[in-house]
């Protein structure tokens, strides 16, 4: 089976949703690509800017209210994502007035 190996070099990883390039990882030997792993909290400096946000709004308001603003922060990241996770979030957004 072939799993993309790369071995015994250190290598630059690219952001799936932005494909901007990650900092250098610091492990020195990678055997396996992590193809699927979502990268959402490192990605962008935009990104970062949004979980701030939501940091705050965690503070200022209710927990309610930051979940949105998270959810909109994603929804605006969102040519990446699965189909499924798509649909979660532009439930959760419809569905926040109970």
């Amino acid at each position: 089976m072939n799993f993309n190996a790369i071995r015994g070099k250190k290598r630059r990883t690219t952001c799936i949703l932005s494909g901007h390039p990650t900092r250098l990882r610091k492990i020195h030997r990678i055997l396996y690509r992590d193809i699927h792993k979502f990268q959402i909290f490192t990605c962008t400096k935009t990104l970062s800017t949004r979980l701030l946000f939501f940091l705050i709004a965690i503070l200022e308001w209710n927990c309610w209210q930051a979940v949105l603003i998270w959810v909109r922060a994603l929804k605006s990241y969102s040519n990446d994502l699965p189909r499924n996770i798509l649909i979660e979030l532009t439930l959760l957004d419809k569905n926040r007035y109970w």
